[in-house]
């Protein structure tokens, strides 16, 4: 081996046991991360989650049953086929036995031997089989209780994923609330600057857009109670409430000829006119007609909901069956069941379907419908109800001339009028989030379909799928498109009126809107909440007394101690004003700094540190001001319940809550032990909530454990959010039912006279 190798291979060794001594010395020196005791968080799941697992895991066991039951039906039919087997021979050896006069003696004695072993064998096989139809029982039963577990648990993620879907629409709804907010705030801050002041039509221009942003406000309040009135059904397993939008005439852009016209038919259903013979002039019914697409049936729904009248939607189909007689039967259930109400409005849309008794080719079924339908329209002065056919169409001449004259009045629905396209645009864009150059825009887009003969159903369409192209857009670029913009409606309707300009025109066209609305965006930031953080994690908080009892008294003096404190820091610098004196001094030490280096060092450092004091001392002063004001409000609003027993008054450990001598030598009961803690589902972390109590002997092992599993924001809010229920002793050591509230930033849980922070609605 040369001289080169062998310095190789000893250097090579020396790294390696250096290495391996690093490596001990890692291992036996190492030490486990120190975690806070109270508040341990765990890898992130949801009850969604859970869910899912229990589901696999009982679909799993019904495999392993079901393939059980399978290997079971197997054993017993074969058990049941030896059986069988076994009846037979010893019905065969009893014929024998019977039957034939020639068997010997010898011989009858084997066949009645071989019949009692078969007897036996019998006996034996049947035990087998009824215990093997016993256990298949047990099984099914098995099984039916594991589909029912399924069933539940099923229904249980369907419920929980509803009510996800809610919480999440009322989140989304709470942040466009915010952005509504936020445009207003930002709008009243421009019309102050100046070179808007004296501006009339940018100042025209804001107010017209405050007006918008509040019908948008009221109408995404109005969507959110609903909203919130399905979650909390939801939330305490009561029946969803009948919550379908009920469209009424304020939701009907325009056409005020039109609901005047109408609203005789109000008239007729609301009020008990007194007038002599009322009822032989009342109306039987109006047909609504026009050109597609112009809002008759909307309209129409409209009046049913301000009539708020029983409502029979028909289609011209249902009378159109296959047998001779069905229809006119159909004709007949319909007015059955219009005569069981007092008020009944009957609505064929596209009313020219029905078969008209003109063409040549129409069928007996069809000419009976019509003479059907003609004589119950006939025959309603005859009845006491209030019954009305409300009918529309797009061909009034393709209606039977004998029905058409039934109806009371024919009202013509149009399209649009040029000067009304602006307004009915900014009536079907309210729903959606829009910028504020989206709504300058529409100015500019109903120019654009002015005379172009668009429906109201066109015009909704085009709005509709430009919000879509928001929803492409937004996915990616967040911050820049996250709101409708000009763009997007731009090119649908340029593709609507097939005047789509080349594909670089639009990309350049959507960059300049994202880039305007980017610049608008900076200035709503600030009035922007902080996104709450939906995050899901879980958490374990240990208590072991309820700390937070008196708290925001004795926050309150803390909080004046530490001002006073600062109070006395400040008066003392300014009064001692050592800087000027310093510096002065410094001045004199350094025509010789070598012979004064350290004495130099030394002053330059108190100077720093003073003037860091003058600067830190008053942040810290207004934070605990602005502390101050919200405990001295906390210490008005939540009040603590006067009767609490001493020992919780006095914040004792639960280890102390009991009456052994020690402390309150008058009693002996165990008040930890006989208390109870309790979540309800009024309490907006009920579902992400549990309780585990602790109790063991000795100092120090009585404990409250909260666990939370939920969004991360509410652990980051300073509330007192209510929990639920503590029922411990009150002064007179009687079991009383209190208040719990827990409040995740000063990590306290206390009691309170009345609930606060539980609107279930809240967390979303």
């Amino acid at each position: 081996m040369t001289l080169n190798k062998k310095i190789y291979l000893s250097l090579i060794g020396l790294l390696s046991l250096g290495f391996l001594i690093l490596l001990i010395f890692g291992i036996t020196h190492s030490r486990p991360p120190i975690k806070n005791p109270s508040l341990t968080k765990k890898p992130p799941s949801t009850q969604q989650q859970e869910i899912d697992h229990q589901i696999k895991l009982e679909q799993a066991k019904i495999q392993e049953l079901q393939q059980k039951d399978h290997t079971l039906k197997t054993q017993i039919d074969e058990n049941v086929k030896t059986l069988t087997d076994i009846i037979t021979k010893i019905k065969t050896l009893q014929n024998e036995l019977t039957n034939n006069p020639q068997l010997t003696p010898t011989m009858k004695n084997q066949k009645q031997q071989q019949l009692t072993e078969l007897k036996t064998q019998q006996q034996t096989q049947q035990t087998l089989v009824d215990n093997l139809l016993e256990q298949r029982r047990a099984l099914n039963q098995n099984q039916k209780e594991k589909q029912e577990e399924l069933e539940k648990l099923v229904k249980e993620k369907d419920q929980l994923q509803t009510q996800e879907n809610l919480q999440q629409q009322i989140f989304q709804l709470n942040q466009a609330l915010n952005y509504v907010e936020a445009n207003q705030k930002r709008i009243e801050e421009l019309k102050t600057q100046k070179e808007y002041r004296k501006n009339q039509t940018e100042l025209k221009n804001f107010k017209d857009f405050q007006l918008f942003l509040t019908d948008q406000k009221l109408a995404f309040e109005k969507q959110k109670k609903n909203l919130t009135i399905q979650f909390n059904h939801l939330k305490e397993n009561k029946s969803l409430p009948h919550t379908k939008k009920q469209v009424t005439f304020k939701d009907v852009y325009g056409m005020e000829t039109e609901k005047e016209e109408l609203e005789d038919l109000l008239t007729y259903f609301h009020t008990n006119q007194s007038l002599i013979n009322f009822d032989q002039v009342r109306p039987k019914g109006y047909l609504l007609y026009g050109p597609p697409g112009t809002g008759k049936t909307f309209l129409i729904k409209a009046l049913c909901g301000e009539a708020n009248v029983h409502f029979i939607n028909l289609i011209p189909s249902k009378f159109r069956q296959k047998y001779i007689g069905e229809g006119e039967k159909e004709v007949d259930k319909v007015w059955q069941e219009a005569e069981s109400h007092d008020k009944t409005i009957i609505f064929i849309d596209e009313i020219e379907g029905l078969e008209n008794r003109n063409d040549s080719n129409i069928s007996s079924g069809g000419v009976n419908v019509i003479n059907t339908l003609l004589d119950k329209l006939d025959g309603f002065n005859s009845s006491n109800k209030k019954i009305v056919l409300m009918g529309a169409t797009n061909n009034l001449h393709k209606i039977d001339m004998a029905l058409r004259s039934r109806f009371s009045k024919e009202i013509f629905i149009g399209h649009l009028k040029d000067h009304e396209i602006e307004g009915y645009l900014k009536h079907i864009i309210t729903p959606y989030q829009i910028s504020y150059h989206t709504f300058l825009a529409l100015k500019e887009i109903t120019q654009l379909c002015q005379g172009k003969n668009l429906s109201n159903r066109d015009l909704t369409t085009i709005i509709e799928e430009a919000y879509k192209k928001t929803a492409k857009w937004s996915q990616q670029n967040p911050q820049t498109h996250e709101v409708m913009l000009p763009s997007d409606i731009e090119e649908v309707l340029q593709l609507k009126l097939k005047t789509k300009p080349d594909h670089q025109q639009v990309k350049q066209r959507r960059a300049a809107c994202e880039n305007q609305y980017a610049q608008w965006r900076e200035g709503i930031l600030r009035y922007l909440d902080k996104p709450k953080d939906e995050t899901k994690i879980e958490c374990r908080y240990t208590f072991d007394g309820l700390n937070g009892i008196n708290y925001y008294n004795r926050r309150y003096s803390q909080i004046q101690t530490e001002l006073n404190n600062i109070n006395q820091q400040l008066t003392k610098i300014h009064q001692e004003n050592k800087i000027p004196q310093l510096e002065q001094e410094l001045i004199a030490l350094n025509q010789t700094p070598d012979k004064y280096e350290q004495t130099i060092k030394d002053k330059n450092q108190e100077i720093i540190d003073i003037k860091n004091k003058l600067k830190t001392l008053p942040t810290q002063e207004e934070r605990l001001r602005k502390e101050l004001k919200l405990v001295e409000n906390r210490r008005e609003t939540q009040k603590e319940p006067s009767n609490l027993v001493c020992y919780i008054k006095d914040r004792h450990p639960f280890d102390r809550w009991n009456k052994d001598g020690d402390t309150y030598n008058f009693t002996t009961l165990d008040g930890f032990d006989s208390a109870s803690f309790d979540k309800k589902d009024d309490s907006q972390l009920y579902l992400y909530v549990k309780f585990e109590k602790q109790q063991h002997k000795g100092p120090g092992f009585n404990h409250l454990i909260l666990k939370y599993k939920g969004p991360k924001h509410f652990l980051e809010e300073d509330k007192d959010y209510y929990l639920g229920r503590a029922r411990v002793d009150d002064s007179n050591f009687e079991s009383t039912n209190f208040h719990l509230h827990f409040n995740p930033v000063r990590k306290t849980l206390s009691l309170y006279q009345d609930k606060h922070n539980n609107d279930k609605t809240q967390e979303t």
